[in-house]
């Protein structure tokens, strides 16, 4: 009977503490996605990695601004090195900007044809013909697409989101059109520090996560991101990952969510309460329940 207590008891704590888990975000459970930030996070329902039915997430952000998200969910975080976790895995891909925006304003203009330096006419017989004219036509009034995007991974601790650590180097999304599987890692010589005048380690960092972004950042990392340099950034993705060191860490893991948890508990519960013992005797075993306030 102590033993069946303390398995409850346990069962309750750890429900109340949730911590980061290996899993996989894949964006199949529908419209309620989890991922935030200021660039409009939005559930689009096909044409993901796999294709029809594959439901993925975008962002996007114009000219100036920051391209990002994150997921405030205690899935990603709390002690990454209790958990092994190593590498965030994620399949992304960034829309192509119209063949016949010619001047990279990610609308199919006049002024695709009579920018004095990269419009039409300026670069005929040099880099542009007269298919390139014909795609103008074709596209003229279309707008959308995005910029290449330089992306990073930013890891926000030792408990507190305003301690960023960011990827080294960034991950180049090519404006493609094509879905490609990224790993950003973890280890320490491939984050470093960016938020000035803190003293803060590694160690302490992976022991105490706080969130975890995906951002737009070229160049060299910086603190708060970059912001769009370009008309339009468009960033798809879909399987993020918080992935283990091995490949059976690093598989896709199917997490419950607190729901379904706290579902389970309450079937528990109904166990123990059909039981000869019932709850009452469960948790005051010994000793008779005392009046209200006791």
């Amino acid at each position: 009977m102590k033993l069946l207590r303390s398995i409850v008891l346990s069962f309750v704590c750890c429900t109340l503490a949730q911590a980061a888990t290996l899993h996989t975000d894949d964006f199949q459970s529908g419209p309620a996605i989890d991922w935030f930030g200021g660039s409009s996070p939005t559930y689009v329902a096909t044409g993901g990695p796999a294709g029809d039915g594959d439901a993925f997430l975008q962002i996007s952000a114009p000219s100036d601004n920051n391209l990002a998200t994150y997921n405030p969910d205690a899935r990603w975080t709390g002690s990454f090195t209790a958990i092994g976790a190593v590498a965030v895995t994620v399949d992304m891909m960034a829309p192509p900007l119209p063949a016949g925006d010619f001047d990279n304003s990610s609308v199919v203009d006049a002024n695709d044809l009579d920018d004095p330096t990269k419009g039409w006419k300026t670069r005929f017989g040099a880099d542009l013909d007269g298919s390139n004219f014909l795609a103008w036509q074709r596209d003229l009034g279309q707008s959308g697409g995005s910029i290449a995007l330089p992306v990073r991974l930013v890891v926000m601790g030792p408990s507190s989101i305003n301690i960023h650590w960011a990827s080294v180097n960034p991950q180049l999304v090519p404006n493609d059109g094509v879905w490609r599987h990224y790993t950003f890692s973890m280890a320490a010589s491939d984050l470093v520090l960016t938020t000035p005048f803190v003293s803060a380690s590694y160690t302490d960092l992976m022991s105490s996560v706080s969130r975890i972004m995906l951002r737009y950042d070229p160049g060299d990392p910086t603190d708060r991101g970059s912001g769009v340099q370009g008309p339009r950034g468009v960033l798809n993705l879909d399987n993020i990952r918080l992935a283990g060191a091995g490949s059976a860490s690093s598989a896709a893991l199917a997490i419950p969510e607190p729901s379904s948890v706290l579902l389970s508990f309450l079937g528990l519960l109904g166990v123990l309460a059909g039981s000869r013992y019932g709850l009452t005797q469960l948790f005051f075993r010994g000793r008779r329940p005392g009046p209200a306030g006791s």
